[in-house]
């Protein structure tokens, strides 16, 4: 009989999340998509994370659908202004998600990370970065949805952003 771990454990052993657990913070980031909208408009999710974060998921609560719009990303965004309020430099515009498609609507429950193949789930912020420690943007780091195809329709999208804020 042999002794089998966990694919979290695997991936990160030292990461609390997948040894005696971690408190997640959730983020409601709920979009009123309008009608109006151009194409390449961003919408900020989550704000000033660190690069210790993990995003664990990004559960849809809604079943919003919104006509043309075919191609939404999810990535990684400087922190800008005094306050880190604002939106800053791109990073990497769809790191967490590539393409997601509202046209057709997306089923209530579903993790949208789960349709980006290259996503990997146990790395950090600053792993999926490649950015060392030292590299931290002073303010962290937003979570950003670009809209490259708006589409045609005013919609809701209300998503839920689990995070793992790290050590």
């Amino acid at each position: 009989m042999a002794s089998r771990t966990t694919v979290g454990y695997t991936n990160k052993p030292k990461a609390p999340l997948y040894n005696q657990g971690s408190q997640l913070q959730t983020v409601q980031a709920e979009v009123a998509v309008l009608s109006t909208w151009d194409d390449g408009d961003t919408v900020i999710l989550a704000r000033n994370l660190p690069l210790s974060a993990r995003i664990v998921s990004i559960i849809m609560r809604t079943a919003g659908s919104i006509t043309g719009a075919t191609d939404y990303d999810i990535g990684l965004y400087k922190a800008d202004d005094d306050d880190g309020d604002d939106i800053g430099t791109v990073i990497d515009k769809d790191i967490l998600a590539d393409g997601l498609d509202f046209d057709s609507g997306v089923a209530l429950g579903t993790d949208i990370l789960g349709t980006n193949l290259t996503f990997n789930k146990y790395k950090t912020l600053g792993d999926l970065l490649d950015y060392d420690q030292g590299e931290e943007p002073i303010g962290g780091v937003h979570v950003v949805m670009t809209l490259n195809t708006a589409g045609t329709a005013t919609a809701d999208l209300d998503m839920e952003i689990k995070i793992d804020m790290g050590q």
